[in-house]
């Protein structure tokens, strides 16, 4: 079984493209190695499904990139999203070690860095009683008197143990800043229609991604302000909104103090963008 294992690590090597073709042979066959070990050699398939998790991780990762570039937003964000919850629980059962030989870390602190630069603030998060959990490797139910063996988040017969909420209540939805999960993004409403509609503004993301050639190029940015005072922004109307991005207008907000703080992102690029493109981001 080495042999196999030494098979599909080789095949953790990131690289910016990866075919659909290959991708499934790949998952196919690492299935099946799973589902032949479980309970039989239990290391081996627990190993044999961190492989796995490091590879569909990165495929997320690469997929995300790959939306970015075509400006595919929220499907991006979906697949970051992925990835960070699949990271939470590879890195419960995986020590990343410094070489970071699969770029887990890599990953992981690039997919923050993608979602601080989104514009998206509000989230819907359900609200739900859970009458009955069961748990997903012994079937038990889970009552916090009578738990069975398994934690969750952990890797068993190489399953990841979940907890299968099989009878609930729903109470409600509430709209949050920091869900649990971030798919369900609020988006803003068009009265007309009453459908709801992507007009935000990505300029910061769009700033990185089109300086960026490949999803293995490091970057990194931090969110400070640059002052500006009353004389420099004489030409801006006072009835507009507030370049300190309060929701005050300019006249209600910064004008009496005599200075504006307007936020600003300093970002650090491992390889030199092109000089053509700005150096500074159009509309943040």
């Amino acid at each position: 079984m080495t042999n196999h294992i030494n098979y599909y690590k080789k095949r953790l090597v990131l690289k910016p493209n990866r075919g659909a073709k290959a991708q499934k042979v790949f998952l196919r066959g690492i299935d099946k190695l799973i589902k032949k070990n479980a309970y039989k050699n239990d290391s081996l398939a627990n190993e044999l499904w961190v492989i796995k998790e490091i590879y569909q991780i990165q495929n997320h990762y690469l997929k995300a990139f790959s939306l970015l570039k075509s400006k595919e937003y929220y499907k991006a964000w979906c697949q970051l999203e992925n990835c960070e919850i699949s990271l939470f629980f590879l890195l419960k059962n995986y020590f990343v070690d410094k070489r970071d030989e699969f770029r887990i870390k890599f990953i992981s602190e690039t997919v923050k860095y993608w979602q601080g630069l989104f514009p998206y603030k509000i989230f819907g998060s359900p609200e739900m009683l859970e009458k009955a959990v069961e748990c997903s490797i012994c079937g038990k139910i889970m009552k916090p008197r009578n738990k069975c063996k398994h934690k969750i988040g952990y890797l068993y017969h190489g399953q990841l143990c979940l907890g299968k909420v099989t009878d609930m209540e729903f109470l409600g939805l509430s709209l949050v800043e920091n869900p649990v999960q971030k798919y369900s993004v609020i988006f803003p409403t068009n009265q007309e229609t009453g459908e709801q509609e992507d007009r935000l503004n990505y300029s910061p993301v769009n700033f990185v991604i089109d300086r960026l050639a490949s999803p293995l190029d490091s970057w990194s940015y931090s969110k400070t302000f640059k002052r500006f005072t009353k004389a420099e922004l004489s030409n801006y109307s006072l009835e507009k909104p507030c370049p300190c991005k309060s929701t005050k207008t300019y006249k209600e907000c910064c004008y009496l103090k005599g200075f504006v703080d307007v936020p600003h992102l300093d970002v650090k690029f491992e390889k030199v963008p092109p000089k053509e493109l700005p150096n500074y981001i159009r509309g943040f």
